[in-house]
């Protein structure tokens, strides 16, 4: 079997079904030898039954299991327990693949037999499609791309599409399946970020295609809601990928570092904008205990050298937070 397309399932009987057709229908039209593995994660509303539907229906393709709710990189990783193809597609049941997607893997596979290949995404707001990620790596029609590239983009880039899990096929033997990541597994974020580091550890040859073959939707996924925690969250997702050797021992992973963690710190205080009941105090508050927070100090000290790697945003954002103009901040935050 090639493709075992991992969809964890969730409270999204609105979008499930058009996402289950989205897969389904270009294994049947194209003969694609695959197979769905839909995971209900506790779902409460009809997104168990609209599996068992697809089940009833589908018998030789679709394999259907129910679960206590976990979260969705535990889920994910019993997918990757279940799976028995030879190469692993992460779709998140809101969202939906290009109708040639799995058409056009499979011809980059027959032709490159990669052990990743990367494809470009596009966002759906309900009523039309528009790319998000084009052009990453190269203007062409694909490339192979080496493990320094992977690494900039994965430190460097804001939001790379090197980590995101949505965006790859990827050689079920890149997975590490004794890989415990339970640790991680009450955090609603940072999943995609600590995986990819775990595949791009066994592959060599990747392939980046810039097609987009998968698509986002933007209106229904993870709001950007408030999280206190989140700089600290983070930082333990990056201090665990950087236990992996071909990471650690990469020359410039020190730089690399500072420039992944001042767009963390900025995010970290553009998402509190989210919270529309923080007051100046309660902000103020927020923005004192993440000064004082781990590496803070240390990395705003490299803003200016690292201007070239962030947006003039996060670049400005922390410039006024370095100086702790904190009211300014707050103000500018309320726009």
């Amino acid at each position: 079997m090639l493709f075992s397309i991992i969809i964890p399932v969730y409270n999204v009987e609105n979008y499930l079904q058009e996402c289950i057709d989205s897969v389904v229908n270009q294994i049947v039209n194209y003969a694609i030898d695959a197979e769905i593995v839909l995971l209900d994660d506790g779902s409460k509303d009809m997104s168990g039954k609209i599996c068992d539907n697809n089940y009833n229906k589908y018998p030789d393709i679709i394999r259907v299991v129910h679960k206590k709710n976990e979260g969705l990189l535990s889920t994910r990783r019993k997918g990757l327990l279940l799976a028995k193809g030879e190469y692993i597609i992460n779709c998140d049941s809101d969202d939906f693949l290009s109708e040639n997607a799995l058409y056009e893997i499979k011809k980059i596979i027959d032709k490159s037999h990669p052990d990743i290949v990367i494809y470009n995404m596009g966002i759906f707001d309900g009523h039309a499609s528009k790319p998000y990620y084009q052009n990453s790596f190269t203007n062409r029609e694909y490339i192979k791309i080496g493990k320094k590239q992977i690494l900039k983009s994965y430190f460097i880039d804001d939001y790379p599409i090197v980590t995101t899990m949505a965006g790859k096929a990827i050689k079920a033997t890149c997975f590490n399946l004794n890989k415990d990541y339970s640790k991680f597994y009450a955090d609603s974020f940072g999943e995609d970020t600590l995986q990819s580091a775990e595949v791009f550890e066994n592959a060599e040859n990747i392939i980046y295609l810039n097609k987009v073959l998968y698509y986002d939707r933007s209106s229904s996924g993870m709001s950007a809601k408030f999280k206190e925690d989140y700089y600290d969250n983070f930082l333990q997702i990056i201090e665990n990928v950087l236990d992996y050797p071909y990471i650690l021992n990469n020359d410039e992973i020190s730089s690399w570092f500072n420039v992944k963690m001042l767009n963390t710190l900025a995010r970290s205080i553009t998402q509190s904008k989210n919270s529309n009941s923080m007051n100046y105090k309660e902000r103020k508050k927020y923005l004192i205990d993440l000064y004082g927070k781990k590496y803070v100090k240390e990395i705003l000290n490299t803003l200016n050298s690292n201007r070239r790697f962030m947006s003039f945003k996060y670049w400005f954002i922390l410039l006024i937070f370095k100086y702790k103009c904190f009211l300014l901040l707050h103000k500018i935050l309320l726009l």
